[in-house]
């Protein structure tokens, strides 16, 4: 795909997007998945939009915790790998090992080659898929603003923010000890 769209360009130079991202690769069914794919489009239309720049060819995401996943990582793969959510498929013994592996116990080996297939992703920047994360971006943003607004007109950070939750994010959030969507508020010591 990605060598296919070099040989079909037709200026002597281009630019290529390059982000990286503090976990492993989310699921294709995860909002995050199609998140980052419209940042990197987003990215791209913004160096675009530079008089010195040239046409970005592609983006590439590079999911740093894939080269050393927690354990807790490595469970959301086996599920992944499990129900057919994630793109890139262990094989051989990398399936063998994921797919045998006792939870409870010491986490499998896997190939760096396994390892380093998921910790890239391209992401090819096309007009059609760039005007339709810009829209996307959009809305992202004025749901933000929306928020922001009714904060500042006091209406309070439960009633003016409206989180739509995953686990791990509520587990990194400041807002999770009071927020009635997060699975954090359940484990948290009240004090009175």
């Amino acid at each position: 795909m990605f060598k296919e769209k070099i040989d079909e360009i037709d200026y002597p130079e281009y630019e290529i997007i390059v982000d990286y991202k503090g976990m492993k690769r989310p699921p294709v069914n995860s909002p995050s998945w199609q998140h980052h794919q419209w940042q990197i489009l987003t990215y791209s239309w913004l160096r675009s939009m530079q008089p010195e720049s040239r046409p970005v060819l592609t983006g590439i995401l590079f999911y740093l915790n894939e080269l050393s996943l927690f354990k807790e990582d490595l469970k959301l793969l086996k599920d992944e790998v499990q129900d057919g959510s994630t793109d890139i498929m262990p094989s051989a013994n990398d399936l063998n090992n994921l797919l045998k592996w006792n939870t409870k116990l010491k986490a499998p080996d896997l190939s760096e080659t396994f390892k380093n297939e998921r910790s890239i992703r391209f992401i090819m920047t096309e007009d059609k898929s760039i005007s339709n994360s810009l829209n996307e971006f959009d809305q992202v943003v004025a749901e933000i603003e929306n928020s922001i607004i009714c904060e500042v007109n006091g209406k309070g950070i439960k009633s003016s923010w409206n989180p739509n939750p995953e686990k791990r994010t509520c587990d990194a959030c400041d807002f999770r000890t009071f927020c009635k969507k997060s699975e954090s508020t359940k484990n948290v010591l009240r004090v009175p």
